[in-house]
């Protein structure tokens, strides 16, 4: 759980400096980028791919008609893509897989589903057993 808290910091902070970098390069051009939380909302779409805005931003970064804002909004979404899924989704996914190793370690010897309804069943017999054959019971 540490680990996780970790990596939610971290990604609190990077979302935080693209956020700011991305209002202030496009906020003024794209309605999805004119205020920090809309900004961290679009990075957390663009991270997740859920909302296909590569086009979008490629227009207004050449509406200016200036060579560098293109270059910088390639550099600007691409640097994110590859932070946001690459490392950050492989760090989250190399910590669930780490949870998961050690709650297997924990639960080796332990018994499968299979075994547990197999003695289930066999105890629930045995009671029925001792019920029907109880000599008491029956009214003759």
């Amino acid at each position: 759980s540490t680990d996780l808290f970790h990596y939610t910091c971290l990604f609190a902070i990077i979302i935080t400096g693209y956020a700011s970098v991305g209002t202030l390069l496009f906020g003024d051009r794209l309605e999805k980028f004119q205020t920090f939380s809309a900004s961290c909302r679009e990075l957390f779409m663009i991270s997740i791919g859920w909302d296909p805005v590569y086009q979008i931003m490629g227009r207004a970064a050449k509406q200016t008609n200036v060579l560098s804002t293109s270059l910088v909004f390639f550099i600007f979404y691409w640097s994110w893509v590859l932070v946001a899924t690459v490392l950050m989704l492989n760090m989250l996914l190399a910590i669930i897989i780490e949870a998961y190793a050690s709650v297997r370690m924990t639960m080796k010897n332990a018994p499968t589903i299979v075994h547990e309804s197999w003695i289930v069943c066999r105890e629930s017999a045995q009671v029925a057993r001792t019920r029907l054959c109880a000599g008491d019971r029956f009214v003759s």
